[in-house]
């Protein structure tokens, strides 16, 4: 019975593009790579063929998915010049600024995009070496933007089809500007969210199809990197995501460690590359950060 449920709900996952719930199925194929192969290996222990068997379904479908963040690399990187993004989405949870603090002066990165930051964020956060932008919102701030000296134009756009919790702005590398786009989608909890969640990945479609090269697009995403939503980002603006290389990075909810859900992403243009990707402290968030260097790639 536990052998059908697992297959049936990782056969599912492949029509996430049609079903509502059929993504709820999809979000969690990491943990039912695990569960297929516990249950593989116990069946077989119990000699009961057709739970191996069931397994065998549900172990093919999850691998098929995965195994490609692991398998396909990113270009190599040219030039000697780096950018060190990272975002967090704090939900609007009190933080524990020392923690912030020691972190930007040990990892110094170029920018720092906090989603849906409390009001003491702009109270006690006051990284030396970093401009503050803040997006105002009722009752809270929508966005935080840390923006180190290579961080130019930073701007909160108006687009309606946008989520409020958005903001542009460029990094310089090397001899270009790199355009990035922060966001934070809604979150998919039923058919109508899923579906304002599509709209606001094509508005960010849309706005990288605008840009000359090279761009990012990164934040809270609410998707995870199989998901037909994401890859449908990644084709319609012929981006590419970050995590290939280095596997299934969970970000959410923190406190499940590396059985929780990547749904906080960054994708790129393909003239630029990844040379390190990780996750970091949520500071009291239920989302841990994501830290992502970028590099010019050989491939542009």
């Amino acid at each position: 019975m536990l052998g059908a449920g697992i297959a049936a709900v990782s056969l599912l996952g492949f029509f996430d593009d049609r079903f509502w719930v059929a993504e709820l199925a999809t979000s969690v194929r990491a943990d039912l790579l695990l569960g297929s192969l516990v249950l593989g290996v116990v069946a077989l222990l119990v000699r009961s063929f057709a739970g191996a068997g069931l397994a065998a379904i549900a172990l093919t479908a999850n691998a098929v998915v995965l195994v490609p963040l692991y398998t396909n690399e990113p270009a190599a990187p040219v030039g000697t010049g780096r950018l060190l993004v990272a975002h967090v989405n704090m939900q609007h949870h009190y933080s524990d600024f020392v923690d912030v603090r020691r972190v930007l002066d040990d990892r110094r990165p170029d920018v720092l995009v906090v989603l849906e930051p409390s009001r003491g964020w702009l109270r006690k956060t006051k990284p030396a070496g970093y401009r503050v932008y803040v997006r105002p919102g009722r009752p809270e701030p929508r966005v935080l933007v840390f923006a180190g000296k290579r961080v130019s134009n930073v701007e909160f756009p108006h687009d309606p089809a946008l989520p409020s919790s958005s903001s542009t702005f460029d990094i310089e590398l090397d001899d270009a500007l790199v355009h990035v786009l922060a966001l934070h989608t809604a979150t998919p909890r039923t058919p109508g969210a899923q579906r304002t969640r599509d709209d606001e990945l094509a508005a960010a479609s849309s706005w990288a199809r605008r840009q000359a090269n090279p761009e990012l697009v990164l934040g809270d995403l609410n998707a995870t990197p199989w998901s037909s939503v994401l890859q449908s980002l990644e084709d319609s603006a012929d981006l590419r995501n970050s995590a290939y290389g280095y596997g299934v990075q969970a970000t959410w909810p923190s406190r499940a460690g590396p059985f929780g859900i990547p749904i906080d992403q960054l994708l790129h243009s393909r003239d630029l590359t990844v040379t390190d990707r990780t996750t970091g402290p949520g500071f009291g968030s239920e989302h841990r950060s994501l830290w992502v260097a970028i590099a010019r790639s050989s491939s542009q």
